[in-house]
């Protein structure tokens, strides 16, 4: 049988895009975030930029990250990003009352422990949502990212909670930008599959909605228990 030699100039697709993935350097450190060069621009100043290339350049912002190899910066934005949602918190339940009537001491009691908590409970359903998304990707042949990378493309992507104290439109429209811009991290920067970032990325939303929603009744629960009725 007669021996063929390929072209030398032949590559086959997916062996290429393999050796590719292999040779990226997740790792690699970027030029900095607004929020990493806080020291010198400033707490607000730092918050707003960051927050704004989070909503209009996602990618871009991902990409920057200076240390990705630590969660020490993309820790403290996300616990700065918890407290624009206790912003969102104090607006609506003002909103919910100037609507509803209610002037209950329960009802603010409800929105003032929700609000305070707001910051505290973004580190562990970070933490949790860093575990299961990374597992997820993990199934994926093309996907090497660590876990801390994902733990600062997931802290990173809470930049659009800058929505969330917009009335009525706000959180729902900052909870589904953050799924996009997920997904867009997920196929950009951690090499997964385009299929697979879109599925895991609304599955992981998904387990940290239902696991704060829990969170939020039985602090409902707790207050009833110890105060009476909320109502």
């Amino acid at each position: 049988m007669a021996k063929i030699t390929p072209p030398a100039d032949l590559h086959i697709a997916a062996l290429e895009k393999k050796r590719i993935v292999e040779h990226v350097n997740l790792l690699a450190p970027g030029v900095g975030t607004p929020w990493e060069d806080r020291g010198h621009l400033g707490m607000l100043k730092a918050m707003i930029q960051t927050c704004r290339m989070s909503l209009l350049s996602p990618l871009r912002l991902l990409h920057a990250i200076r240390r990705p190899e630590s969660k020490a910066d993309a820790r403290t934005f996300a616990l700065a990003c918890g407290g624009l949602w206790s912003l969102s918190t104090l607006l609506h339940a003002l909103i919910f009352q100037l609507y509803q009537g209610t002037h209950t001491p329960g009802y603010w009691l409800n929105a003032v422990l929700a609000a305070a908590l707001a910051p505290a409970i973004v580190w562990p359903l970070l933490e949790l949502a860093t575990i299961v998304f990374h597992k997820l990707n993990s199934m994926e042949p093309t996907c090497r990212a660590p876990a801390v990378l994902h733990y600062n493309v997931l802290a990173y992507n809470l930049g659009v909670s800058a929505l969330a104290p917009l009335p009525l439109i706000g959180p729902p429209a900052a909870l589904l930008w953050i799924i996009f811009t997920t997904i867009l991290a997920a196929r950009s920067r951690l090499h997964v599959s385009t299929a697979a970032a879109i599925v895991n990325s609304v599955l992981t939303a998904l387990l940290v909605i239902v696991v704060l929603a829990g969170a939020y009744l039985l602090l409902r629960l707790l207050i009833m228990l110890l105060f009476g009725s909320t109502q």
